[in-house]
């Protein structure tokens, strides 16, 4: 079942994130995001959950652009709990992303993906998501 993330999830969230970007994160600089993003409305945190807890994760930010000319939904986290990956969570996460982007008025759904995580990537493309974009970084920390 896909739900939208509460402050209760938080914890589980940041192990899933922290799996996502094969490091622990900052636990209080990560608390303090995860608060402030539960209270904006540009921010949609949705889980995936069976009777075992919470195995997925993705979150959208909503922004208007102007190069678009409309709302744009990106996907800034999906991350899916590796003991249950190929299951489908992470496209029943994705599509419940879209509809809600959808709903929301958004012209695209966007997402940016290390170039080194080739099976997202093709997780990706299986679902609709076409490579139309080169994304650079200056990484200054």
């Amino acid at each position: 079942m896909v739900r939208r993330a509460t402050a209760a999830d938080e914890e589980v969230v940041y192990q899933l994130v922290c799996v996502l970007e094969g490091e622990e994160l900052p636990r209080q600089h990560f608390g303090e995001i995860y608060t402030s993003q539960q209270k904006d409305s540009r921010y949609i945190p949705l889980v995936w959950e069976n009777g075992s807890g919470v195995l997925g994760f993705i979150n959208l930010r909503l922004e208007g652009q102007l190069h678009h000319g409309g709302l744009v939904a990106e996907i800034v986290e999906l991350v899916v709990d590796p003991a249950c990956r190929g299951q489908g969570v992470g496209k029943a996460l994705v599509e419940e992303g879209e509809k809600f982007a959808r709903k929301q008025g958004c012209v695209l759904l966007e997402v940016a993906s290390a170039r080194s995580r080739e099976d997202a990537h093709r997780f990706y493309q299986r679902e609709g998501f076409s490579s139309t974009h080169l994304k650079l970084t200056k990484n200054w920390i």
